[in-house]
């Protein structure tokens, strides 16, 4: 499935794991001025963002309970 979100606003949801996903070049509406995409990505992932949180390091204050 292919679609564009082209409203301001306009908002994708999906499982980063098990959806395909790309993106399209920027097409600008006039070729002669700048075009840009603003993009906010959030990620909710349980147990942290990729894969667990390394161990502390053992010179680390958090490695000896501060």
């Amino acid at each position: 499935m292919r679609f564009v979100l082209s409203q301001p606003w306009s908002v994708l949801l999906l499982d980063d794991e098990r959806v395909i996903h790309e993106t399209t070049p920027i097409q600008p509406l006039d070729p002669a001025q700048p075009a840009w995409r603003d993009t906010l990505v959030l990620t909710f992932r349980r147990g942290g963002f990729q894969g667990p949180p390394p161990a502390p390091d053992a010179d680390t204050p958090a490695a000896h309970g501060a």
